[in-house]
């Protein structure tokens, strides 16, 4: 049975106003890149070109971290689902592992301008960065920090921490 004629539980999640248009806007398929009972990420295709983007778009359980292009539910726990599975984004709704997820709630993204004092000690406070680009390739920095998008590949997964150091770099 085709995915979009497959039942579904229809889930209200939270997330930002662009997630939103985005559902309603740019129908597509993909597959399944993470799955978890927090959190499963979904890479889409564009659907009028048949080719893989790098449109990423996820559903948290409650109490998973909220990060953009992700929608936030109220689920204690996602269902079982295998990477490579099939997903789709069609009627506003992510649909996957038996779920249709929409943006039911908007997310606030805006931030207050920070106060002068504030602004004055983070800039007084240059953190040292020597740790993380002795971990990474400087060439791929470089090419980062010039707006290549190759250089994303050489950083993701590399460095220490709990998420490595490159992922956090290029986040």
């Amino acid at each position: 049975m085709p995915l979009s004629t497959s039942p579904r539980t229809r889930v209200a999640g939270a997330g930002t106003a662009a997630l939103r248009r985005r559902l309603h806007e740019e129908p597509g398929t993909g597959e399944v890149v993470h799955a978890g009972a927090s959190a499963i990420y979904v890479r889409l295709s564009d659907q009028s070109s048949d080719r893989v983007g790098d449109r990423v778009v996820g559903v948290a359980a409650r109490g998973a971290v909220h990060v953009p292009a992700t929608i936030a539910t109220a689920l204690t726990r996602l269902p079982d689902v295998a990477v490579g599975a099939p997903a789709e984004v069609a009627d506003g709704a992510l649909h996957v592992a038996g779920l249709s997820v929409s943006v039911d709630r908007l997310v606030p993204t805006d931030l207050p301008a920070l106060p002068p004092e504030a602004a004055a000690r983070l800039e007084a406070a240059a953190p040292d960065l020597g740790p993380a680009r002795d971990q990474l390739p400087a060439a791929a920095l470089e090419a980062l920090a010039a707006g290549d998008p190759d250089a994303v590949a050489s950083l993701l997964g590399r460095g220490d921490g709990l998420t490595p150091v490159g992922d956090d770099v290029v986040a």
